[in-house]
């Protein structure tokens, strides 16, 4: 009897170990995992932004905190709508219900944007490309996130082409007007030249009848 229980005990402490240990290599797995995660979201050079179902930053990388002029600690918890994209580009009110990024964590699906307007701590914005993912977990809807980068050097480029475009039309147009009037002044001395000729001819009739 004594050498059973000594043999259950044995095999109680060895499964306790193999517990034990299998336990310490799912929690270093989950450290590892979250390592990775902090690393990936601290050297992406977008903004990313988590947000929960009241549009309350979860997590802010430090790139998305530069962009806004904030330090990481100052968005956690706090309403995103009401800090950064409370305000349409002409400073007219964006209701909340309108905003794309909220459309993704009520109806579940993915929102890209390619021009719209975030705003800065100081007051003063400038031009994004966002996309709004939904979180889902046990395929419940629990948030969204949010990756963004300022448009602004890319705004400046295609407005520089959009004058670069107008300049070359207009100078194309004036080609062409000057091309136009090049020919319709040839016309009109041909013209010119014929009734001349016309002249000589009914002169030379009158001198010799």
């Amino acid at each position: 009897m004594k050498r059973e229980e000594n043999d259950y005990d044995l095999a109680y402490g060895i499964k306790s170990l193999r517990v034990s240990a299998e336990r310490k290599r799912t929690e270093e797995v989950i450290e590892r995992l979250h390592r990775q995660n902090e690393l990936v979201l601290h050297s992406a050079g977008e903004g990313i932004f988590g947000l929960d179902r009241q549009g309350k930053h979860t997590f802010v990388n430090p790139a998305a905190a530069k962009m806004l002029g904030y330090e990481v600690e100052e968005l956690i918890g706090q309403p995103s709508h009401q800090i950064w994209h409370h305000s349409r580009t002409d400073g007219s009110p964006y209701p909340e219900e309108e905003c794309p990024i909220y459309a993704a964590y009520k109806d579940g699906t993915v929102h890209h944007v390619r021009d719209e307007f975030f705003w800065r701590k100081d007051g003063t914005g400038f031009p994004v490309e966002y996309t709004s993912t939904p979180i889902l977990e046990d395929g419940k809807l629990v948030g969204a996130v949010v990756t963004f980068k300022d448009i602004t050097e890319r705004k400046k480029t295609e407005e520089a082409l959009r004058k670069s475009e107008e300049y070359l039309k207009k100078q194309l147009k004036d080609l062409e007007d000057f091309y136009s009037m090049a020919v319709g002044r040839e016309l009109r001395m041909k013209e010119l030249k014929e009734e001349v000729e016309s002249l000589k001819e009914e002169l030379e009739r009158y001198k010799n009848p």
